[in-house]
């Protein structure tokens, strides 16, 4: 799980470095008027928005099973620690059993 939360951080770090480089090239070198560059800029928000919205919603994709997960590891753990008791009093009474019939 851990290199799914590494390529989705991955992801988002690359992408703002893109926004931001995208975004400082463009006001330096796009010859447009000031009402066409705030309608670009309001443009490149709301696509940042989106991608951020997907971004977040597969982050919580991933955390939700890895929740799942460990709940189900929890349960499974649990399970086995009780079978592993119960096999411990099972042969710790055989032994008082035989050290029993030894004595006596």
């Amino acid at each position: 799980m851990k290199s799914t939360f590494g390529s989705v951080f991955a992801g988002l770090v690359t992408f703002s470095a893109g926004v931001i480089v995208g975004t400082a090239a463009g006001f330096l070198l796009a010859p447009r008027s000031g009402k066409e560059t705030r309608k670009h800029l309001r443009l490149m928000a709301d696509e940042t928005g989106e991608h951020m919205g997907r971004i977040a919603d597969e982050t919580k994709q991933v955390f939700s099973g890895v929740a799942k997960h460990g709940k189900q590891l929890v349960n499974e753990t649990g399970e086995h620690l009780e079978t592993i008791k119960g096999e411990a009093r099972e042969t710790g009474i055989r032994i008082l059993e035989r050290g029993k019939e030894l004595a006596g």
